[in-house]
């Protein structure tokens, strides 16, 4: 599927079509300079990168629909709000890589996240020439996680920086499937932790295997052991284990950290920080995501008990 939308194009005639036989009042003529400005390439046709690139956030946010609405879809506030937030992440991007420090955004729920997507897109664009300094987080517990990094990934081929990218599992499982049920559409999480398990462990093999070819930078959130074993296997065979990182939660499966480090890899520890009435739903976001870990929290004392003796005893 993924490989039919990507290779899939419409010719000037089939948008022309499709646009007078909708309700949106454009003239043909409006709707020829729209195609021009979406078709990069000048072939006559657009492809899904060059339609998902004609789509910017703030042209959107300030566009009126005259088919359902006579009225901005953001408010003036709102929009101020937009923009606000654009310019403070611009400047946390150029910081970033003037300093060659890595800046990873967070995900977040599904409704809300093809506007980040939109805004690391612009930043990586920028700051993404020639090192992955600008990371976008993608949730393998999400049904279209494959597909959206694969995607994200021929884009920054076809454009010429570096894709970089933050895989995590995902944190908010019951908010998106409570929502879906109440607006009537499809759960966008996978049916149970194993088809999760198999997807990231997909993604993780997909982008280690490009980075020999590509530069893409690589980081594996996990707390599974299972999957970093799988990972460090693969970065071994690839030969690249100084090119990807590994991070873990302090305080969450440190022994896992404690062998990343032993072996040469680079495994980093993320300390959330803020007024406790924040942090605590964070922390409890991240133990649901880890059900599956809790379990062996006996094991892993006693492994954090056995690392301690080591260091102190030698």
């Amino acid at each position: 599927m993924l490989r039919s939308l990507v290779g899939s194009e419409m010719c000037i005639r089939d948008s022309l079509e499709s646009v007078l036989r909708s309700n949106i009042a454009v003239t043909e003529d409006q709707a020829k300079d729209a195609f021009v400005s979406m078709d990069k390439d000048g072939n006559g046709a657009v492809d899904y990168h060059e339609w998902l690139d004609s789509l910017d956030m703030h042209r959107l946010a300030e566009s009126k629909s005259s088919v359902y609405m006579r009225t901005s879809f953001l408010s003036s506030a709102e929009l101020d709000q937009l923009y606000n937030m654009t310019r403070r992440a611009d400047l946390l991007g150029e910081y970033a890589a003037a300093r060659k420090i890595n800046l990873m955004v967070d995900a977040e729920q599904t409704y809300m996240q093809p506007a980040i997507d939109q805004q690391v897109l612009q930043m990586q664009r920028i700051h993404n020439k020639e090192e992955g300094y600008i990371y976008n987080t993608y949730q393998c517990y999400l049904r279209d996680a494959f597909p959206r990094v694969a995607v994200d990934f021929l884009r920054a081929e076809r454009e010429g920086f570096k894709f970089a990218a933050k895989l995590v599992r995902g944190a908010y499982m019951f908010q998106e499937r409570d929502r879906a049920k109440e607006l009537g559409y499809k759960d966008p999480v996978h049916a149970d932790l194993d088809a999760t398990h198999r997807n990231y462990d997909a993604v993780v093999a997909r982008l280690i295997s490009m980075v020999p070819r590509t530069g893409c930078r690589l980081m594996i959130a996990s707390h599974n052991e299972v999957s970093i074993n799988k990972a460090v296997q693969l970065l071994r065979e690839h030969q690249i284990e100084n090119d990807v990182f590994f991070g873990q939660l302090l305080g969450m499966c440190d022994h896992v950290s404690y062998m990343l480090g032993s072996h040469g890899l680079k495994a980093y520890k993320y300390v959330p920080y803020g007024p406790v009435n924040e942090v605590m739903p964070y922390l409890i976001r991240r133990a649901e995501e880890n059900s599956d870990m809790l379990g062996g929290a006996t094991r892993e004392i006693q492994l954090t008990w056995n690392e301690l003796k080591r260091r102190h005893f030698g």
